[in-house]
């Protein structure tokens, strides 16, 4: 991840040279709050999203994963100058602007990379929604806090398309929104 740009863009470099690098950028309030809904899906964030922004400090200092880092993951500037000091090809797509203009984007990802660009994508498909879970049933597949939630999810992956599975996940979820004053 790009979070961890001060090792990995010089590991990067060091194991496959100078290679060409893509990186995706996120509206970065946009991505605060999936991070936030993503473990408030799996029951593993207890707050309100402004008290879990209030909370980074702390958490990071406690050395929680990244995606605690609600506020701090989306500072893109110091993390993409990492990968331009060291890099000579480095493209930027915004998430935005391919799901606004898909073809278009990947057309031009593929000539950056020297890759055949006529191939036309039909990606419809939306993975990892997010949301609160409507009913009991799903609150306890989704947590991350009990062993046999775990078990059972690794034998639906096995057994149930994964279509099907994220048609199921979508419809058990209830979408929330943030709210503007924590847009601020």
């Amino acid at each position: 991840t790009i979070y961890y740009h001060k090792k990995t863009a010089k590991l990067i470099k060091d194991e496959l040279g100078d290679i060409p690098i893509i990186i995706m950028l996120r509206d970065p309030v946009k991505r605060a709050f999936s991070a936030y809904m993503y473990l408030k899906r799996d029951s593993r964030e207890k707050l309100t999203f402004r008290e879990g922004l209030d909370a980074e400090k702390q958490r990071i200092s406690e050395n929680f994963d990244f995606i605690w880092s609600y506020k701090k993951c989306g500072l893109y500037a110091e993390q993409v100058r990492s990968f331009l000091d060291n890099f000579s090809n480095v493209k930027i797509i915004l998430q935005e602007d391919l799901k606004r203009n898909t073809n278009k984007i990947l057309q031009e990802t593929f000539t950056f990379l020297g890759v055949n660009n006529s191939f036309k994508s039909d990606i419809s498909v939306q993975h990892n929604e997010s949301g609160i879970p409507n009913n009991f049933f799903s609150k306890f597949l989704l947590s991350r806090n009990n062993f046999f939630s775990a078990k059972i999810r690794e034998v639906m992956k096995k057994i149930i398309p994964r279509k099907l599975l994220e048609k199921i996940a979508s419809k058990s979820l209830k979408k929330v929104s943030i709210s503007s004053e924590d847009i601020t």
